[in-house]
């Protein structure tokens, strides 16, 4: 195999979609996707849903069937890199990020590839000591602190959900303590 590659000096964009919230507009969840790798499953299958996701947001706030109370927010850019400087440029946003989740590889067909729907958990105390079925994956993640804990109850309704979801559309999902490494982790 031969592989010819490109090193240029090239600028970040980034694109940001936002639907205010309601009544807690300062308050955001921001859905991050990221777009510089070329591949079909990493990442434009987290392209794609994330598009598909803003959307249908924006149809159903426009049919008045949606009322977000908080601000979402959809940030397509480069791997890490946007969604850190989104996070650190508080001058050029309108509200406070207070959960962030990252869409990276969300179209495999399992059956195919024998993989599974796989939530990576924001740090909790998982990420020191594991429980359950939890285990790190092969290319592990860097050593977390107590400092680093973040407890909240966003683990358990993500998972939840997908639980729930999983069962109805014949998904596996599994979870894995958080590693770091992708677009989630500036979050």
């Amino acid at each position: 195999m031969n592989i010819t590659t490109k090193i240029y000096p090239s600028e970040e964009l980034t694109v940001v979609a936002n639907v205010k919230g309601s009544s807690l507009p300062k308050e955001s969840l921001v859905f991050s996707a990221h777009i510089q790798e070329p591949g079909a499953g990493d990442n434009a299958t987290g392209v794609g849903t994330q598009l598909e996701m803003a959307m249908i947001t924006a149809k159903l706030v426009k049919a008045s069937k949606l009322e977000a109370k908080r601000t979402l927010t959809f940030l397509w850019g480069d791997e890490i890199t946007s969604t850190h400087l989104y996070i650190i440029e508080k001058d050029k946003r309108t509200s406070e990020i207070n959960w962030g989740i990252s869409l990276d590889m969300v179209g495999e067909n399992t059956a195919i590839t024998g993989g599974s729907f796989l939530i990576e958990k924001m740090p909790d105390p998982s990420a020191i000591w594991t429980r359950g079925e939890d285990k790190h994956t092969e290319w592990g993640g860097r050593k977390l602190e107590l400092k680093d804990m973040k407890p909240h109850y966003l683990n358990d309704f993500i998972i939840h959900v997908f639980e729930n979801q999983g069962a109805y559309a014949h998904w596996e999902v599994k979870t894995n303590p958080f590693e770091g490494g992708s677009d989630h982790t500036p979050f």
